[in-house]
């Protein structure tokens, strides 16, 4: 006998098996020294198509049924608000001005060489793989440019999570490699807007519109925006009502729905709402605000993996597909590497130093899956390059952590190491970090 359950019941079971699944892929992966988000991204994958939809009765059709498909997405979009709004927070545009030349330098050099690598592969993938969009296939410099930046993407925060469990979170070499994440996904987030604006347009009074609409939207974010969430924060804080929490939620959500009917992806709207938020007080924000995102992110962001890996079918990519998965894994890793580890030779670093940042700016881990999830979702690709590159990003996340390991092992994690770029000892001491954000 079949009982009828009630959809907001299905949800709450949807959730449950995520939340699970991700804790359980966690503890199971702990001596195997990786960040949380692989285990977490592979155990999203595992519960879709991918692993369980092959078993007998269809597994993943009873637990996630396609009617509520998407009440489980809108569930997995608040939690990528969340992160994208900590993301923008997390991101200091100053720690890359401080460091000045070298590191501008290695920050392009980690940016535009797998962008053009990546563009160059999108040529040959374009007639093959376009997505379409309403019914028309997207353009080739829309696609070309959306390639591009997502093989150039470095995950910021995961990047932070994984320095922070390393000997060279507090020297030169880790600082370095923080300022250079930075720069590189606020390049990729820029290139990533205009990509959207232009996939979005479905024709030149489109264009004409979409275009001031942002503009202006930028504007009122760093002019209007920044002061108010100022005075706001401070007279939340004055009053001690503990409303600085859903002041700031409800800003987040506030300017992603902004962003969205300015033509952006919403992401986009609580990244930048993160990128102008007030960081003048930030040692209180943090515990008004950063540690309760924290925990809430450890609960959604599971509900994201799980809602991305049910788009994910490695089973039906094909040997060709697979080909293509490590295709691109091959031409990304050695986009990123080489052309850091050369950047870095050439300002004066050692070959070690110069294959740790290499092998750093290649971790895509989060980042990557949302950059991905928007291109899937506006139809710049379709499902089966979604899954390529969707194996592309777990494979140079999950080996970053070993590698690093086995290349900081030889070295005492007491010794800072000798070289700084352009920097003075006296201006470039060891800042704090702050804590990762869920990633």
């Amino acid at each position: 006998m079949a009982f009828a359950v009630a959809p907001d019941a299905v949800l709450a079971g949807e959730v449950a098996v995520a939340i699970v699944a991700a804790w359980a892929a966690r503890t199971a992966a702990r001596p195997l020294r990786q960040s949380a988000v692989v285990v977490e991204i592979l155990a999203g994958v595992a519960l879709g198509p991918s692993l369980l939809g092959l078993l007998p009765g269809d597994p993943t059709g009873r637990l996630f049924p396609a009617s509520g498909r998407g009440t489980l997405t809108s569930v997995a979009e608040l939690g990528l608000l969340l992160f994208m709004f900590a993301i923008g927070w997390e991101l200091d545009v100053s720690v890359v001005r401080a460091r000045r030349t070298a590191t501008i330098a290695m920050t392009a050099a980690n940016f535009v060489v797998p962008f053009a690598v990546g563009a160059a592969l999108a040529f040959a993938l374009y007639p093959a793989y376009a997505g379409t969009r309403s019914g028309h296939r997207v353009t080739e410099a829309v696609f070309v440019v959306y390639i591009g930046v997502a093989l150039a993407i470095t995950a910021f925060p995961v990047l932070a999570r994984i320095l922070g469990d390393s000997p060279l979170r507090n020297t030169p070499v880790g600082q370095t490699a923080m300022a250079m994440a930075a720069g590189t996904d606020l390049c990729g987030w820029l290139g990533l807007a205009l990509v959207v604006i232009a996939a979005s347009a479905t024709g030149s009074a489109a264009s004409w519109t979409t275009l001031p609409l942002v503009v202006v939207y930028l504007a009122a974010m760093f002019l209007i925006v920044r002061p108010l969430l100022r005075t706001a924060l401070a007279h939340v804080r004055a009053v001690g009502s503990g409303g600085t929490l859903p002041l700031v939620v409800a800003a987040v959500l506030a300017s992603s729905y902004v962003s969205s009917a300015a033509g952006l992806h919403a992401a986009f709207g609580a990244f930048l709402l993160g990128l102008v938020m007030p960081r003048d007080s930030r040692a209180v924000l943090m515990l008004d605000i950063a540690e309760p995102l924290e925990r809430t992110g450890a609960i959604l962001m599971p509900v994201y993996f799980v809602a991305t890996g049910l788009s994910a079918d490695f089973h039906t990519l094909g040997w060709a597909g697979f080909e293509l998965g490590f295709g691109v894994v091959a031409l990304a890793s050695t986009a990123k590497i080489g052309a850091v580890a050369a950047a870095a030779r050439i300002c004066g670093t050692d070959r070690r130093e110069a294959l740790i940042l290499g092998v750093l700016m290649n971790t895509r881990g989060l980042t990557e899956i949302v950059v991905l999830d928007i291109g899937l979702s506006i139809g710049i690709i379709d499902a089966h390059l979604f899954t390529a590159l969707l194996l592309m990003a777990v494979a140079t996340t999950a080996v970053t952590t070993p590698v690093l390991h086995r290349l900081t092992s030889a070295a005492s994690p007491a010794t800072p190491a000798p070289w700084r770029p352009g920097s003075r000892p006296d201006r470039d001491a060891p800042s704090p970090s702050g804590p990762a954000r869920t990633a």
